[in-house]
């Protein structure tokens, strides 16, 4: 394939076309008796072990729904159905356990049934949501892989001469291509008991039992080594793509899904083709890129990872076999939105090719060989995947039917989000979003859909553009959000509330001998909160704390916390709260992404800390003469800013990776302005701090008082 795309010439072709190895025919694959219990393939093998542990879940139940119009004859239907189960081992394939492993066995006589349900005498505007009722009721009813038959077909009588055929299959039997075979199939058998015809098929000359047998005996080598080689180095240090939920992730991974259909025009769909043609690539390469975009805005992160499908069959006696040769591949690369659009579309074109040629390996071998750690409620890898699939070809007219293409519902899901992209028949194309319910909602898709589509628009308008000037929001969500979330923020003189340290040196002048923190015991006033604030504050400063730097507090709860903390501040660092209860993989986690200049801890704390940090114990604290007055930006390392920030919080964790939130010095003091006009002084006199550091909430109790 890549040499397809690099020499894009019939000269630049000619001379790689006449390399004796490149035109060298690979060895046929032999066929075998299928007789008894044979080896599953490596797809296959997955499946049957997914099944064996979740005891028949239906996320991998799948098909193909066909709109039938015209005088159909139901008979001759089941006819066919049981011909194409003849012509098709994987059609009569069961999955029974033979000394704790799976097997297949082809049973001899085909056996395709057909159930018949009639929703014609509904009125006209309740039959199209029974019918999508019954289909959806269908694809939700589990398999039996030991007992099968796991090919099913249920026709939906709308009218007396308008159909909906369901042939619902379990995944381990069939894929995106087999659906184009079966249906191609069916119409000529259906056309042949219809007329009285021969029906001009082939017979099959391989069959996927031969194509597992075989495949079994090439994985037995080194076949794969050089693929193997390749995914470990690229994806060394993958990182999971954290797209925001709706809902916090269940621990445990769930199905439930449901589709969102959204529409690309097929204006847009010309503009991107003559796009990708006029660079060498493909239109799924601009999908998969616009895709990473969206994944990357979202996200936030840089580097992206997800799937996508390749269809299995690199072999062209294998392009006209059913079976499930379909394989996952992970499409991972940086997004720099510096870049113009011409230059990512290059980089997602090697990024695409490369997977692609290398997609030899089963993605459960590449799972295996990289061994990502385990985590029950994700899929591995990859949590999002981008698929171009095949259209429906336009089938002839068939005994007086006409046959046509029906939207598939999809109750369960395979992955937190699945984007696929099908042409249609007016040129353009359709995205199908594929969602986990119990992450997303319906609306959050749809608009993910939409910001798609525009990030596509946007490519195709202006190549030459910056990734950072394609558009993504619609101008009422543009207004939404600069003009309501984000008003003009007021002057930091003009408020008073610019930085907290002056915050609390104008609270110390006005009432120096208030009392500030009641500790047990332990009583501070403002002015000597102000004093061991002032003096630690210039230490950190001598030790490189400073403004868009921070400081961690490791630190127990007592009445020298309060001062600590306003010490950090005055220095103009932001502080890190570091829990000493919570687990060290945890402190190890919020350190190494932090990266704090210092790190603030007592001995009895210091001992929650990784080995190799070398905290600056409280109890050494040697400043004591320092000097009383509050810093200013003379004595800082640089000027502090409104905008600088005051602390970061980390995240519980519980839809991923816990990530650092910042918030700055404005923020705080907005919420100290509003709480004084909210409550006034006498309102916030005694306010108790009983909230961990590590909460926002925390910040009302030690700050805005």
């Amino acid at each position: 394939m890549r040499d397809v795309f690099t020499a894009r010439t019939v000269a630049a072709l000619a001379p790689l076309l006449a390399d004796p190895s490149a035109a060298a025919a690979p060895e046929p694959i032999p066929t075998v008796p299928h007789e008894g219990g044979l080896p599953l393939s490596s797809a296959q093998r997955r499946l049957w072990y997914l099944d064996d542990l979740t005891e028949g879940g239906t996320e991998y139940n799948t098909g193909v729904a066909l709109r039938l119009r015209g005088a159909l004859d139901p008979d001759a239907l089941r006819r066919s159905l049981l011909r194409l189960a003849a012509r098709h081992a994987s059609l009569r394939t069961t999955f029974p356990t033979v000394d704790g492993q799976g097997v297949q066995r082809v049973v001899p006589e085909p056996e395709l049934p057909l159930r018949t349900a009639d929703v014609a005498g509904l009125p006209e505007a309740r039959r199209a949501e029974a019918a999508e009722a019954l289909l959806t009721e269908e694809l939700s009813r589990p398999y039996d892989l030991a007992a099968g038959p796991l090919t099913r077909a249920l026709l939906v009588r709308l009218a007396t001469d308008d159909h909906l055929l369901l042939l619902a299959q379990h995944h381990i039997v069939t894929d995106g291509w087999s659906v184009g075979i079966l249906t191609r199939e069916l119409t000529a058998l259906y056309h042949a008991e219809t007329t009285g015809e021969p029906d001009a098929l082939p017979r099959p000359a391989l069959q996927y039992p031969d194509f597992a047998v075989w495949e079994r005996a090439r994985r037995a080598g080194d076949a794969d080594a050089g693929d193997l080689a390749y995914w470990k180095r690229h994806l060394a240090g993958i990182a999971q793509l954290e797209l925001p939920t709706d809902r916090p992730r269940p621990a445990v991974r769930t199905t439930a899904g449901a589709a969102h259909r959204h529409t690309l025009p097929a204006e847009l769909t010309d503009r991107l083709r003559q796009l990708a043609a006029g660079r060498g690539t493909t239109l799924f390469t601009l999908f998969a890129g616009a895709a990473a975009l969206l994944f990357s805005r979202y996200s936030g992160q840089r580097d992206i990872a997800f799937g996508t499908v390749t269809n299995g069959r690199g072999r062209r006696d294998l392009e006209d076999v059913p079976g499930f040769f379909a394989n996952t591949v992970v499409l991972r690369g940086e997004v720099d939105e510096r870049a113009t659009v011409d230059q990512f579309v290059e980089t997602m074109r090697t990024t695409v090719l490369d997977a692609f040629a290398h997609d030899g390996v089963p993605f459960d071998r590449v799972v295996e060989e990289l061994a990502p750690p385990r985590d029950p409620s994700r899929t591995p890898l990859v949590q999002a995947v981008v698929v171009q699939q095949t259209g429906l070809a336009p089938q002839p007219l068939t005994g007086g039917l006409r046959v046509g293409g029906h939207p598939l519902p999809r109750p369960a899901a395979r992955f937190d989000l699945v984007l696929e992209f099908t042409p249609d028949a007016d040129g353009g194309c359709v995205l199908t979003a594929e969602f986990n319910t119990d992450l997303f909602d319906a609306a959050t898709v749809a608009r993910m859909t939409a910001h798609l589509h525009r990030l596509l628009a946007g490519m195709a308008d202006g190549p030459g553009r910056t990734l950072a000037e394609l558009p993504m929001l619609a101008p009422h969500e543009q207004r939404a959000l600069v003009d309501s979330w984000n008003p003009p923020a007021r002057p930091a003189r003009e408020t008073g509330y610019g930085t907290l340290p002056g915050l609390l040196h104008a609270q110390a002048a006005r009432t120096p001998d208030r009392t500030a923190v009641v500790c047990g015991p332990v009583r501070l006033d403002y002015a000597e909160v102000a004093r061991r604030a002032g003096r630690l504050a210039r230490l950190l400063v001598a030790r490189g704390a400073g403004p868009e730097a921070l400081v961690a507090l490791c630190l127990p709860r007592s009445a020298d916390l309060v001062p600590v903390l306003w010490a950090v501040l005055a220095s103009g660092a932001g502080y890190l709260p570091v829990d000493p209860a919570y687990p060290a993989e945890r402190v190890r986690l919020m350190l190494d992404d932090a990266g704090p200049a210092l790190v603030i801890a007592t001995r009895e704390t210091a001992a929650a800390l990784p080995p190799e940090c070398a905290p600056l114990l409280l109890e050494d604290d040697a400043a004591p003469d320092a000097a009383d007055t509050p810093l200013t930006d003379a004595d800082r390392l640089r000027p502090l800013l409104p905008d600088h920030p005051a602390y970061v919080i980390y995240t519980s964790g519980s839809t991923g990776r816990p990530k650092g939130v910042v918030v700055t010095h404005r923020t705080v003091g907005a919420l100290a302005r509003w709480a004084g006009e909210r409550f006034g002084a006498e309102g916030l006199a005694h306010v108790i701090a009983s909230t961990s550091l590590n909460f926002d909430v925390s910040v009302f109790e030690l700050l805005c008082p």
